[in-house]
């Protein structure tokens, strides 16, 4: 079924419904990125990361995100603005449910262990949610997703910087009171 399907189906059809790509901006381009995401620009923080680019990786200096991810989290930053909480935990719930769908977690050699099931930006989908849950006055919920993002992509991750952002955040909140 699957093979006559494809077989009979126009190519205009088959890469309207089978297929998605990224959203990719350049450094000119950051005017149109929503601010939370202007951080993915910078991914590459230590000498380590250095060593581990190459020259296939020319994304790394740009903002890319897949566009289903991209579309939940502007219809959440939206509906928020709007005060439609119905609406923006809608957006919210199936962010979460794109990024459950390419993760895998699995039991193995007595340890929890994540396995990516998409070659995607699962790591910059993982920010965004996390950025969702952050404004949403939960950090303990961002922490784990900027932490489980560090699992994904240990090098080149944004990340870690979030993670201090975050913890700097929380700590000058307690100071505060």
């Amino acid at each position: 079924m699957f093979l006559e399907k494809m077989l009979n189906t126009s190519t205009v059809e088959l890469m309207k419904t089978s297929f998605t790509t990224c959203v990719m901006f350049s450094k000119h381009k950051l005017s149109c990125v929503p601010e939370h995401l202007r951080y993915e620009m910078y991914r590459t923080q230590t000498q380590q990361d250095k060593i581990e680019r190459n020259i296939l990786h020319e994304w790394m200096d740009m903002v890319v995100l897949d566009c289903v991810p991209f579309l939940y989290y502007l219809q959440y930053l939206v509906n928020r603005k709007n005060g439609s909480l119905p609406r923006r935990l809608l957006a919210m719930f199936r962010l979460m449910d794109y990024i459950n769908q390419k993760v895998l977690i699995e039991v193995k050699n007595g340890g929890i262990h994540m396995v990516s099931t998409c070659k995607g930006h699962l790591d910059t989908a993982l920010h965004v949610l996390a950025h969702c849950w952050e404004m949403e006055n939960r950090p303990d919920v961002s922490w784990q997703l900027y932490t489980l993002s560090t699992h994904v992509l240990n090098t080149n991750n944004i990340a870690w910087v979030h993670l201090i952002r975050l913890f700097r955040k929380t700590l000058s909140r307690r100071i505060m009171n």
